[in-house]
């Protein structure tokens, strides 16, 4: 089957194949990030695929070891992307904008120092990725500090010990997005 899993209109570029051989069969199919009109070929032809819009998952009915993804990659504009400003769509869902009740308000005011002189929400947004990059922050993977109880997770990693991995990063610009 193919899907758009995000329902947009993007202009496309040329389809991509990836070849993904599993060295652990599931039935989670996983999909190129960020892809568009993906179509899933397996082997066994007798097998459905079935996709969980509301968590964006796509399982087979099979376990599946070997599959090819057919998909294609969005381009976007940039100064299409910053005239949007005001129309650009809001989360149908409000989960995806929740931020913890007791989230400490120096969070919100690195968000808003990242961002000041950022007009559009196209900018905004990538100014809080360029923060990301500074020499300060570094990815790691083991020897990690983690919160003392009743430490904020993302305020530590901000202010304190500016070392992670993906989770780190992935969860501090969440929040400070939504801030």
């Amino acid at each position: 089957p193919t899907t758009n899993l995000y329902n947009l209109d993007v202009q496309l570029t040329k389809a991509y194949t990836a070849k993904v051989d599993v060295k652990i069969p599931e039935k989670h199919v996983l999909l190129p990030n960020g892809t568009f009109n993906t179509s899933i070929h397996a082997p066994d032809i007798n097998h459905t695929l079935e996709l969980d819009v509301e968590n964006r998952k796509l399982t087979s009915s099979l376990e599946l070891g070997q599959y090819t993804a057919v998909y294609q990659v969005p381009t976007y504009d940039v100064e299409f992307l910053r005239s949007l400003d005001n129309q650009f769509p809001v989360a149908k869902d409000s989960r995806f904008l929740q931020l913890p009740a007791q989230l400490p308000s120096r969070i919100s005011q690195l968000a808003h120092e990242i961002t000041d002189g950022q007009y559009s929400k196209y900018d905004k947004v990538k100014a809080i990725e360029r923060y990301f990059r500074r020499t300060e922050f570094t990815y790691q993977k083991w020897s990690i500090p983690y919160p003392e109880d009743e430490q904020d997770f993302v305020d530590q990693f901000l202010f304190e010990t500016k070392i992670g991995y993906c989770d780190h990063f992935s969860t501090s610009m969440v929040v400070l997005l939504r801030s």
